[in-house]
């Protein structure tokens, strides 16, 4: 290297640097540092997604298993049956733990045809 320079690369047939200079160097580290943290925000982000996508699918199979236990219970919704022993009655809010979060939902309910409210499993 010469006496004075900042390079501390070779150069190559087609005089192309193998090795950036200092300054270079110095840049480069500078943007892998900040590639490396997006890539930690866009994991943490993905992560976030990821939790918010799984609440939701829970969100959803609850209410599908709660529709069906009423419809077990109390017969299709909107089909009068004479010899049902029981009927909806409409729903209040709820809260259940889903991803470590408690998460507002409308419980439906469900009495017997003599008024007793009926407690869903589900």
């Amino acid at each position: 290297m010469k006496k004075g320079s900042q390079r501390a690369g070779t150069a190559c047939r087609a005089g192309l640097r193998l090795v950036a200079s200092v300054e270079e160097r110095s840049l480069l580290e500078r943007l892998a540092g900040n590639v490396d943290e997006q890539l930690g925000l866009f994991a943490e982000r993905m992560r976030e997604g990821l939790l918010a996508a799984s609440v939701a699918i829970g969100l959803e199979v609850m209410s599908e298993l709660q529709e069906a236990e009423m419809t077990e219970l109390a017969g299709p919704k909107g089909k009068h049956d004479p010899g049902r022993s029981a009927y909806r009655h409409g729903s209040e809010a709820g809260r259940v733990t889903l991803g470590g979060r408690r998460v507002p939902i409308r419980r439906p309910r469900v009495r017997t045809v003599d008024g007793v409210e009926v407690r869903l499993e589900s």
